[in-house]
């Protein structure tokens, strides 16, 4: 937080730091719903972890 700002909650400072919208809680929280289902139709388990993992890299990895 000291050095990237944010109200005192480490997703806050995450979220400046990454220059993030104060949308992208809601747009994250839909994705997991949506892959969810992706993956509900197709018989698969989706674990938060592999989410979020799939998550970065699609969006933060170059």
């Amino acid at each position: 937080q000291a050095i990237y700002g944010g109200d005192g909650r480490w997703e806050d400072a995450i979220a400046k730091a990454l220059h993030m919208p104060d949308t992208m809680p809601e747009a994250i929280r839909d994705m997991w719903k949506k892959n969810l289902k992706i993956a509900h139709d197709n018989k698969v388990t989706l674990t938060p972890q592999q989410f979020a993992e799939m998550f970065v890299d699609n969006n933060f990895v170059g």
